[in-house]
């Protein structure tokens, strides 16, 4: 048997050049001159997409580097389609399914902040069922609809304190909070609706928040909501 360690083989490709308006390309052209295989297309403003072409445009598995953001995955005549993965510079990642260039189906999106936001997504907008991690690890286990928190939802806190609760086009209307000791305290949101216009709002700033965050009391909260909460 051979001591020899196999020798990586290069990919040797017809590296052929074609010119456009706003770009070079480099790499295997077909009969008809169009962009067909393996190739770089170099744009002039510093922009770049590697990988595989077919008809001249982008089919397949590429690489799409841009001023703005770095895809790499499936393409489609030109779109991004099929699992990819896109990352910003300001540590925005997205992993799962596009479908014409935008997240549609399932995905994974993590924010530089450290928040993560796992389920279904619905020309580009989270709709279906998700789970949303805040950075602080506090959790949104419920449904979307155009993006918006519609329907059944529970919110787990860090304490062990948890609610359930009925959202609709992200407004909290009613549901039920557990605490650590087992206590299950019923809320109604029909005098002051808490509006969450953002994942962090709710949790810092809303009353239900402060309350399963034990920063304030139900005397407290009921004192100053007028008897929104009612403890069985």
């Amino acid at each position: 048997m051979s001591d020899q360690v196999p020798v990586e083989q290069e990919i040797v490709i017809d590296c052929k050049e074609k010119k456009f308006d706003d770009c070079v390309f480099y790499g295997e052209l077909n009969e008809n001159n169009e962009m067909h295989g393996y190739g770089q297309l170099c744009f002039f403003n510093g922009d770049e997409c590697v990988g595989q072409f077919q008809n001249d445009h982008i089919h397949g598995y590429a690489t799409l580097t841009t001023q703005h953001y770095k895809y790499t995955g499936s393409f489609i005549s030109g779109q991004r389609t099929g699992k990819g993965r896109m990352e910003w510079p300001d540590g925005d990642v997205y992993e799962g399914s596009f479908l014409n260039g935008v997240f549609d189906g399932e995905g994974t999106m993590k924010w530089g902040n450290k928040c993560v936001h796992s389920g279904l997504y619905q020309n580009g907008d989270k709709c279906g069922f998700g789970t949303f991690v805040h950075a602080d690890k506090t959790v949104f286990e419920g449904n979307y609809q155009n993006n918006l928190r519609n329907g059944s939802g529970k919110f787990t806190f860090t304490n062990g304190n948890y609610f359930t609760g009925e959202f609709v086009n992200n407004q909290l209307l009613s549901g039920v909070m557990v605490f650590g000791s087992g206590k299950e305290c019923k809320f109604e949101l029909s005098q002051e609706i808490v509006e969450i216009e953002n994942a962090n709002q709710f949790i810092y700033d809303s009353v239900v928040g402060k309350l399963m965050k034990e920063e304030i009391t139900i005397e407290e909260l009921n004192e100053n909501e007028k008897k929104m909460v009612f403890c069985e």
